[in-house]
């Protein structure tokens, strides 16, 4: 007759992690197999240079039509003093309240860089180049219904009604640049198309 043996349950945990062990390194080693190694050399003696801190050569600074105010000047002028800023980023250099984009009644674009030119020229005066971020989307350019942001400047976030219209608010945008500051003065600038459109400050698609 067979006694009946009860297990060890702590001989039994213990099989069961070393059973574990195994297997991962089984799979460790097959993982290792398929990947290419890779060998890293280091020249301690190698010439030596201090590492680039990037993100000290850029503020941001709310939307663009606060640079306008004698203040904001005050406070860029001290900013690029004490910091030594190369680039101001701000939001909504398309906004209605800077004025660059409206339409006649037959829908003809109408640009005016009046705004646009003392914003830039402000800066220029400091010592200070712009981030430029190509947004947010005039009314008048905007799909209808309009989306507008939770800002409380009530930036409207929708793709253009006409992209061919919004390629030739770009278009004279940069050439309006380039005619006034010169190609070699804003090949220096930075550009980006929009502002975070994976979030909601885009409504159309895609997303990002």
């Amino acid at each position: 007759m067979l006694a009946q043996v009860k297990p060890n349950a702590r001989l039994l945990t213990q099989a069961m992690k070393f059973a574990l062990l195994i297997l991962l390194g089984g799979i460790n080693q097959v993982a290792r197999a398929q990947v290419p190694g890779e060998v890293i050399h280091i020249d301690p003696t190698g010439t030596s240079h201090p590492f680039p801190h990037y993100w000290e050569r850029m503020f941001g600074s709310g939307r663009a039509i606060l640079s306008l105010r004698a203040s904001y000047r005050d406070d860029l002028r001290m900013l690029k003093a004490s910091t030594g800023a190369q680039y101001i980023r701000f939001h909504a250099i398309f906004h209605d309240e800077i004025g660059l984009y409206n339409e006649d009644n037959a829908g003809t674009p109408i640009y005016n860089f009046s705004y646009v030119d003392q914003i830039y020229d402000g800066l220029l005066a400091e010592g200070v180049r712009p981030f430029v971020e190509l947004s947010f989307m005039p009314a008048k350019l905007s799909a209808q219904p309009p989306v507008v942001h939770s800002f409380w400047y009530k930036p409207i976030v929708s793709p253009p009604k006409d992209w061919a219209k919004w390629d030739d608010l770009i278009s004279h945008f940069a050439r309006h640049l380039i005619e006034r500051y010169g190609i070699e003065e804003v090949s220096q600038w930075y550009f980006e198309v929009w502002n975070e459109p994976n979030l909601d400050f885009w409504a159309g698609d895609p997303k990002e």
